[in-house]
Parts: C-alpha cells; structure tokens; sequence
C-alpha cells in the first residue's frame, strides 16, 4: 500500500514537473530562450562549474564532519562517495528523497546515517530559508513580510510533518538510540554544521549571480533576489527535481523586478545541470559500477567466470 501511494506521489510530481515546464517554454517562447543563452559568458560558465566543485567540497566537509559521529573511522573519500551515490538516488525519487541512502555505502548503522543525512539537508534547508526570507524583507519591504511569515509558517508545518512522520512510522526503541546518538553530538558540531550550510548557500548564491549579473547588472537588487527565489522553492517541493518549479520561481521574481526573465530561466537550468544533475549522474555511475563489480566478484567466487 506504501509503495503504491508513493508510485502515485512520484507521478503527480513527474506530471507536474511537465505542466511546470512545459508552461514556462510556451510562455518565454523557446527560439528566445536560445538566443538569450547565447549571450551567456562561456567564462562566468567556467566560473560556475568551479564554484560547483568549490560547493561539493564545502558539502563533503559538512557531510564528514557529521558522519564521524555515527561512522568514526569513516574517511573524507567516502563521505564524497556516499555525497555522490546520494545525489544520484535523489535524481530518481520524489523531493530527492533518495539522498538518504547514502549510507548504503559506507559502514555502520544505515538508519542512524540516513537520520544524519536528514539532518544535514533540514540545516541546508534552514540556512536558504532563513537568508531567502531576510532578502524578501530587505527587497520588498512590506511585502516581504508576508514573505517572511510564509516561509516561517512552512518551515514549521513541515518540522510538524516530520515529527509526526518519525513518531508514527519509527518504534519507540529507534527513537531512544537516535536521540542518544544525536545527544553525543558536541554543539561544537551543530555550530559548525551551521556554518558550513551557510557558506555553501553563499556559493550556491553565487553561482547563480554569476549567470544573471553579467546580463542584468552587478547590482544589490539582483542579488538579493536569489536567495528569495530559492527559499521560494524550498517550501513549495511540488514538481519532480523541483522541475519548473526553480525556474518559475526565478521567472516570476525577476519580472516583478523589471527585468528580462529570460535569463533568470537559463541561469536556473545551468544551476539544475551543474548542481544537481552533473553530480547525482557520477553518484549514479559509481553505484552501478559498485553493483556491477560485486555481482562480478560473486560470480567468480561461485566459478560462473
């Protein structure tokens, strides 16, 4: 009944996703999204694709940093590793749900490191809102109050949602070991996860920065309006990959701030191929490799080959 339910969830996201897209091409017109690409900096791009590589290992310290605590002889490469094989789950599920999974490669308890992995994305999660919603205040003034509230007000349904989830879906006993694992993690670490979860919303900021201040000016507007568009899209995981829903939000902030949001639609694609897709495709690559090479070793211990 579970898995069905989620079949359905997947679709309707899939479909929307779609519909979202599909919506946007039509409305932009696709022959003028094109030339507007062309007038895309291919160094600001090159600029882009190594902020990418400037956040993932921003997000591999994170990531290390907290596994310790459930995994302690786990090393830097296997924190990227499980980062990657992470992200490539995320590409085919629902919210990129996926990524909890990124304790399938590493050693220790899996549902304690999916717990850590859940962790490491509400944090991420908190910093895009907490700076997409001082932006909409700054940018809006008093609109961006009710910005503020209905970020704020999502934040906390959805921590509702999850405690319900956790508490109805987990034993009682799961959730003794998780609060006594999550209690032996110093506040040192907390503030240091914080951090870190700012710092790389800072590069994801900037990256996109990079693609729309060439175009539409180095100014504060433009790019203050960043972190709101994303915070935007924190609180509405409605589509799959949030597909359509980034690049609307991108194309409706920019528009009511006067500008062409062609370029705003482009620079969301690139972001989406930079830091979603061009990772969870390598994690992707490395867990079929994985998978492939075991089932090779197990053939040959058997005498198959």
């Amino acid at each position: 009944m579970v898995a069905i339910s989620m079949s359905k969830v997947s679709l309707a996201k899939i479909l929307v996703a779609l519909v979202a897209i599909s919506g946007l091409l039509w409305f932009l017109e696709l022959d003028l999204i094109y030339i507007a690409a062309q007038e895309l900096d291919p160094l600001l791009i090159c600029c882009v694709f190594a902020l990418m590589l400037v956040g993932l290992a921003i997000q591999t310290e994170k990531w290390h940093n907290l596994l310790t605590h459930c995994a302690p002889d786990s090393q830097r490469i296997e924190a990227l590793y499980s980062l990657l094989v992470g992200f490539g789950f995320g590409l085919f599920t629902p919210g990129r749900v996926g990524e909890l999974g990124r304790g399938l490669v590493l050693r220790g308890d899996r549902s304690t490191i999916a717990l850590f992995t859940l962790i490491d994305r509400v944090v991420s999660m908190g910093m895009t809102l907490l700076a997409g919603s001082a932006a909409s205040v700054w940018i809006w003034s008093e609109d961006g109050w009710f910005v503020f509230g209905a970020i704020c007000g999502s934040l906390v349904l959805y921590a509702i949602v999850v405690l319900i989830a956790v508490r109805v879906r987990t034993p009682i006993e799961k959730l003794t070991q998780f609060q006594s694992v999550l209690v032996r993690v110093p506040v040192r670490t907390w503030l240091h996860l914080c951090l870190w979860s700012l710092l790389f919303n800072i590069v994801f900021f900037g990256q996109f920065y990079l693609l729309v201040g060439g175009i539409y000016g180095w100014s504060q507007q433009v790019a203050l309006a960043i972190p709101a568009l994303f915070a935007i899209k924190s609180i509405l995981p409605v589509s799959f990959l949030d597909i359509g829903v980034r690049e609307g939000a991108a194309v409706w902030i920019y528009s009511q701030l006067g500008y062409d949001p062609l370029p705003a639609f482009n620079a969301s694609l690139l972001i989406f191929a930079f830091n979603v897709a061009l990772p969870g495709g390598i994690g992707w690559i490395l867990w079929s490799r994985r998978d492939t090479e075991r089932g090779l070793g197990y053939e040959r211990r058997k005498g198959l080959i």
